[in-house]
């Protein structure tokens, strides 16, 4: 990981372009997909915690400190949860309420925060007090005049950064048209190793 971490890129770059947004959130996508079949949920994504590998084309999730396993039921669904933990310029709205949630869902809108980070620059929401963030929240996205986004792809974002009974699933996003347009899975053949 010799390139260092997103957070690192765009603090030089600024942002990134759709293209390699689109294949980077993918990429971050697989790997929630692989560990949450797994039961396992992540709950720390944010730009720090996304590194670039030696070639700078690809991005790999690490720092599993605040990750919990053993989180699936008995008919393979995430359990919910009352722990916070994570950034708040990450954590989605329940959790801010500090209300019970499916952590996956979070991890979701956390990778999707890193996603917008990616392509504005910025964050979409201020984080200097919960109140505040959920407020920004409560208004709904916005995206800055450039860089240009796609309408597509503002609107995919957008049905991300809802309340969680209209969010779309992690499955939901990966089979969205902005999505698909360029950006395969990695994991389109069965994963046969242990995680």
């Amino acid at each position: 990981m010799s390139k260092g971490s997103l957070l690192d890129l765009l603090r030089r770059e600024f942002y990134v372009s759709e293209e390699t947004a689109r294949k980077w959130y993918g990429q971050i996508l697989d790997a929630l997909s692989y560990i949450h079949k797994r039961g396992i949920v992540h709950r720390d994504v944010k730009c720090e915690n996304v590194m670039l590998d030696d070639s700078g084309r690809n991005v790999k999730l690490v720092d599993f400190g605040l990750a919990r396993n053993k989180m699936l039921d008995s008919n393979n669904q995430i359990i919910e949860s009352s722990t916070f933990c994570g950034s708040y310029a990450y954590s989605s709205p329940e959790l801010l309420r500090m209300l019970p949630h499916r952590q996956n869902m979070s991890d979701l809108w956390a990778a999707t925060v890193v996603c917008y980070a990616m392509l504005c620059g910025q964050l979409p929401f201020r984080d200097e007090y919960i109140n505040i963030e959920l407020q920004d929240i409560e208004r709904g996205v916005k995206f800055p005049p450039k860089p240009k986004i796609s309408k597509k792809c503002k609107k995919l974002l957008m049905r991300i950064f809802v309340p969680l009974e209209h969010r779309l699933t992690l499955e939901q996003v990966k089979a969205d048209y902005w999505m698909r347009k360029k950006y395969k899975s990695l994991w389109t053949r069965p994963i046969t190793s242990e995680f």
